[in-house]
C-alpha cells in the first residue's frame, strides 16, 4: 500500500529551525502539474503527486508501469526520449494524453533526474506561444538585451522586457551582497504598486539551502501562494524521501508563502544569475493573483537571464583585469625602488606616485623594520600601531584584512585616525615585522523592505513571521564599518610581501658576494703584509748597523748636526722594526689556531706583570678579584692582558700619580676582566676607531707605539667569542673590560 505524505516534512520547521528546512525533500507539489516519479530502466512508478488524475492515485499506480499509468502511444514516446542519456536536453516534449476516458489533451512534459530515478512532470501547454508574432516579441526583447552591453541602462531594460514578455506585476533585479543581503537595483512594475527600487532585504529571506537549489535549478515557478488544496506525493512504504531538487514545480516551505502571502503576492518566478560560478541575484518577478507560466516562456526568460549573467562576467572580469593592471604597476615601481640600494624602507617610504598607499587604496599605511615605525598618510599615534602589531602577532596567518576591526579590537575605535578597516602583511613575528594599511570608517544610510529586526514573534511555543510583517522602508544608519578590501587588492598585498622577500635575498646574496671579495682581499693584503714585513727586516739591520759604526768609529769626526741625524736614523730604525713586529704579531693572531685549555687567569696575569714591572718606572699594579677560570688559548691570552695592561701603563705613565689596576671575576658564565688606569683618557666620539689596526689617538712623539695591540686584542677577543668594550673620560683615565664565556 502506497504511503501519503500530509505534512510537508517528517518535522515541523519554524523561523527558529528554518536553516536546516531540507526544501528539495518537501513531499507538496503544486497542484497545477502532475508528477511521477519512474525507474528509467524498468519504467516501472516508484512515486506520484496525489493530484494524479484518471485512477485512485497512489495505491492503484504505484508499481505500475507507465504504459499502464498513460497512453500507451505517450508512455512509448517519452520511454524512447528516456533512453538517451542527453534526455533533458529535449524539454519540454509535448505529448498528446488522455488520463482515463478523458479526451487527449497536449502537455509539456518535463524530465529530470532525482537520485537514480527521473521526475516526469505533466504541465498545461500554452499554445499561444507559438504564434510567431509572439516569437517576434521573444526575438526582439533578446535582441534589446543582448544588445545592451555593459551601459547602465542593462538592468533597466532586463526588468522592462521580462515584464512585458510574462506580464507579471512587478519585476525586480535583485543583487547579493558578500553577506547575500538583498538589494533591489531595477525594478518594472505596474504603477499602482508601491516602489521597491534600492530597497534592501536581508540575507534570511532567502536562506542557505534556497541559495544552493538556485545554483542547482535555476528556475523556481510558484503558481499560488494560497493554493485551496495540497497535493501530497504517494511513496512505496520506507522508501527513501524523493528528491525534487531539479523539480520545476515542487511544493513551497509553508514559511515562505507566508512571508508572501504578508507582501501579498500570489504568484512568483524567481531566475538564478549566476557569474563566476556565484550567485550574483535573481530575476524576482511577482504577481498579485495566481499566475502560470509555460515552461517554454520561462525557459526564454532563463535565456535571458544567462545573457544578463554573460554581461556581467565580462564586465567584472574587465573590471578586475583593468584593477589588477593597475595593482600590477604600483608594484613594479615599488620593487624597482625597493631593488635600488637594496633599501626596502626607502623604496616604500619615497614620496612619488603611485606609492604604497595605492597599491590597496589605503588612507595610511605603517611600516615596522628593525624596531622601527615608519607612517605614511593618516594613520594611528605610534603606540597605538604598536597595540595593533601586538594584536596581530596573535593572527595564525601572514596576513590580515578586516572591514570591522573596531570589533576585533575595540580600543581602536579610540585611536587617533581610528582605522575601521584594517589590511596587514607579516614579514616576521621576531623580530616584529609588519607592513599595514588603513582604512577610516565611512557611515551611510541603508534602506530595508521593512526592519529586519521585528519578522518574528513567538506563538505557540513556535518561532514565526509576525502576522503584520511591514515591508514599509525602514532606514538604518550603519557606522563602525570601512570599504571592503578587495580581492585584488588583497592579492597585491600579498604579492609585496614576496617582492620584498625577493629583494631581501638578492641584498643578501650580494652582500655574501662582496664579503667573499672582502675576505680574499683581506688574506691577500695579510699575506702582502707578512711577506713586506718580513723581507723589510734584513735592509733595516743593515741600515741600522752601518749607522751605528758611523757613530761608533766616525761620530767624533761629524759635526752636531751629523751626529743629531745619524741619531734619529737609528731610533727610527728601532720604530720601524717594531712597527714591522707589530705587523707580523697581528697577521700571525688571525692566523693562528686557538689551542684549547683551561686557563687560570691568575697564572696570566703572573706572567705578563713579570715581564712587565721591570718597564713601569716602578709604577705598581692593584689586583682585586681573582680565581676566574676559562677555556681559552694561553698565549693569546696572555698577549690580550699583556697588550691591554701595557696600553693602560703607558698612557697613565706622564700623570702626577698614576695607578693602573685590574680585576677579574667570573659572573653568569662569563670571566670579566676589567684593567684601569687614571691616565689621559679620550673622548668617547673616537672610542669606535681605538681597535681598528694602525689607529693612533695620540702623537708617536709623546707615547710610543705602532697602534697594532688594541687591534691585537680585539681579534683574540672575538676568536674566543668574547666581547670587548671602552669607556673613557679625558683626563679623567680609561677602563677596558672584556667579557669571555667561561667554555
Amino acid at each position: 500500500m502506497a504511503k501519503k505524505y500530509h505534512e510537508p516534512y517528517g518535522i515541523q520547521y519554524d523561523l527558529e529551525n528554518c536553516a536546516d528546512e531540507p526544501i528539495q525533500f518537501i513531499r507538496h507539489y503544486q497542484q497545477h502539474a502532475y508528477l511521477l516519479v519512474v525507474n528509467p530502466r524498468n519504467l516501472v512508478v516508484e512515486a506520484c503527486s496525489g493530484n494524479f488524475p484518471g485512477r485512485k492515485a497512489g495505491n492503484a499506480i504505484i508499481d505500475k508501469h507507465l504504459k499502464e499509468v498513460l497512453d500507451p502511444e505517450a508512455a512509448s514516446f517519452i520511454a524512447h526520449i528516456l533512453e538517451r542519456e542527453d534526455y533533458r536536453a529535449h524539454n519540454p516534449i509535448a505529448v498528446p494524453i488522455s488520463f482515463g476516458d478523458e479526451t487527449a489533451r497536449r502537455f509539456n512534459v518535463i524530465m529530470n533526474p532525482s537520485g537514480g530515478s527521473v521526475l516526469l512532470e505533466f504541465e498545461p501547454r500554452d499554445e499561444k506561444l507559438s504564434d510567431s508574432a509572439f516569437l517576434l516579441k521573444v526575438d526582439q526583447s533578446l535582441s534589446k538585451v543582448q544588445n545592451m552591453g555593459l551601459t547602465d541602462e542593462l538592468y533597466n531594460q532586463v526588468v522592462v522586457q521580462v515584464k512585458q514578455l510574462t506580464g507579471y506585476d512587478r519585476v525586480m533585479l535583485y543583487h547579493f551582497d558578500e553577506e547575500y543581503n538583498g538589494e533591489v537595483v531595477a525594478e518594472a512594475r505596474e504603477e499602482s504598486l508601491e516602489p521597491y527600487l534600492n530597497l534592501r532585504y536581508p540575507h534570511t529571506d532567502i536562506p542557505e539551502q534556497a541559495r544552493k537549489l538556485f545554483m542547482l535549478n535555476t528556475v523556481r515557478h510558484i503558481v499560488d501562494t494560497k493554493p485551496t488544496e495540497v497535493s501530497t506525493i504517494y511513496a512505496r512504504p520506507g522508501a527513501p524521501e524523493v528528491d525534487l531538487t531539479f523539480s520545476a514545480n515542487r511544493g513551497s516551505s509553508p514559511i515562505h508563502l507566508e512571508y508572501l502571502a504578508n507582501m501579498g503576492v500570489r504568484a512568483t518566478l524567481n531566475i538564478a544569475l549566476v557569474v563566476d560560478q556565484k550567485l550574483w541575484g535573481l530575476i524576482a518577478c511577482h504577481h498579485y493573483s495566481p499566475k502560470f507560466l509555460d515552461y517554454r516562456l520561462r525557459s526564454i526568460i532563463s535565456v535571458i537571464s544567462k545573457v544578463l549573467s554573460g554581461h556581467l562576467a565580462l564586465r567584472e572580469a574587465s573590471s578586475f583585469r583593468s584593477e589588477v593592471l593597475t595593482s600590477s604597476m604600483v608594484r613594479a615601481q615599488l620593487f624597482e625602488r625597493m631593488s635600488k640600494d637594496y633599501d626596502v624602507i626607502s623604496g616604500l617610504t619615497l614620496n612619488q606616485t603611485p606609492g604604497l598607499l595605492d597599491l590597496a587604496a589605503a588612507a595610511g599605511a605603517a611600516i615596522m623594520f628593525d624596531d622601527e615605525l615608519h607612517l605614511i598618510g593618516d594613520t594611528p599615534a605610534e603606540h597605538e600601531i604598536r597595540e595593533i602589531i601586538a594584536f596581530l602577532t596573535e593572527v595564525p596567518t601572514s596576513l590580515y584584512a578586516t572591514e570591522q576591526f573596531f570589533k576585533q579590537l575595540p580600543a581602536a575605535k579610540n585611536y587617533q585616525n581610528a582605522p575601521a578597516g584594517l589590511l596587514s602583511i607579516c614579514m616576521a613575528k621576531h623580530p616584529e615585522e609588519y607592513i599595514i594599511w588603513f582604512r577610516p570608517e565611512i557611515r551611510k544610510t541603508v534602506m530595508w523592505g521593512g526592519n529586519p529586526n521585528l519578522r518574528k514573534q513567538v506563538s505557540d511555543g513556535r518561532v514565526r513571521l509576525h502576522p503584520e510583517l511591514s515591508f514599509t522602508r525602514w532606514e538604518q544608519s550603519v557606522a563602525g564599518l570601512a570599504e571592503s578590501w578587495l580581492p585584488h587588492q588583497i592579492d597585491a598585498a600579498s604579492g609585496l610581501r614576496n617582492d620584498i622577500k625577493e629583494v631581501i635575498l638578492q641584498k643578501y646574496q650580494e652582500a655574501r658576494k662582496l664579503n667573499g671579495q672582502l675576505v680574499s682581499a683581506y688574506e691577500e693584503l695579510e699575506t702582502f703584509s707578512y711577506s713586506v714585513s718580513h723581507d723589510l727586516r734584513s735592509p733595516l739591520r743593515n741600515i741600522k748597523g752601518f749607522a751605528e759604526i758611523l757613530q761608533e768609529d766616525y761620530g767624533d769626526q761629524l759635526d752636531d748636526f751629523g751626529r743629531e741625524a745619524l741619531s734619529t736614523i737609528v731610533t727610527s730604525v728601532s720604530r720601524m722594526n717594531n712597527f714591522i713586529n707589530d705587523m707580523l704579531e697581528f697577521s700571525r693572531s688571525n692566523k693562528a689556531e686557538i689551542v684549547t685549555t683551561e686557563v687560570a687567569l691568575d697564572e696570566v696575569i703572573d706572567e705578563v706583570w713579570g715581564e712587565l714591572k721591570s718597564q713601569t718606572n716602578g709604577l705598581g699594579l692593584a689586583r682585586t678579584g681573582g680565581g676566574a677560570v676559562v677555556q681559552g688559548d694561553f698565549s693569546q691570552l696572555k698577549q690580550l692582558v699583556q697588550n691591554i695592561l701595557s696600553n693602560a701603563f703607558k698612557y697613565s705613565s706622564k700623570v702626577p700619580e698614576p695607578q693602573v689596576s685590574i680585576h677579574t671575576e667570573t659572573k653568569k658564565g662569563n670571566v670579566i676582566i676589567k684593567v684601569t688606569d687614571n691616565g689621559i683618557g679620550m673622548d668617547m666620539k673616537r672610542a669606535g676607531n681605538i681597535f681598528t689596526v694602525f689607529n693612533r689617538l695620540v702623537s708617536a712623539d709623546d707615547y710610543e707605539g705602532t697602534g697594532v695591540g688594541l687591534a691585537i686584542a680585539h681579534r683574540i677577543v672575538e676568536k674566543h667569542k668574547g666581547a670587548i668594550g671602552v669607556d673613557s673620560e679625558p683626563g679623567k683615565g680609561t677602563t677596558f673590560t672584556i667579557k669571555l664565556p667561561v667554555s
